[in-house]
């Protein structure tokens, strides 16, 4: 995982300016806290936490 954190940013971020990768950075929190704050509202379940809706596969009647 490491190696591929330092591909990323070596392809990637080694093309930006610094000033271009903290706007990005800023960019990407200002997204992070909208979704936290519209998961809030809507009350949503975290999936780590999410449980079965239904107790198991449909059956069909019995014969």
């Amino acid at each position: 995982m490491v190696t591929y954190a330092r591909e990323v940013r070596k392809i990637f971020l080694g093309q930006m300016s610094h000033a271009q990768i903290s706007a990005m950075e800023d960019r990407c929190h200002r997204i992070a806290e909208a979704l936290k704050e519209s998961e809030a509202a809507a009350n949503l379940v975290h999936f780590s936490t999410r449980r079965a809706r239904h107790p198991g596969p449909l059956r069909g009647p019995k014969t």
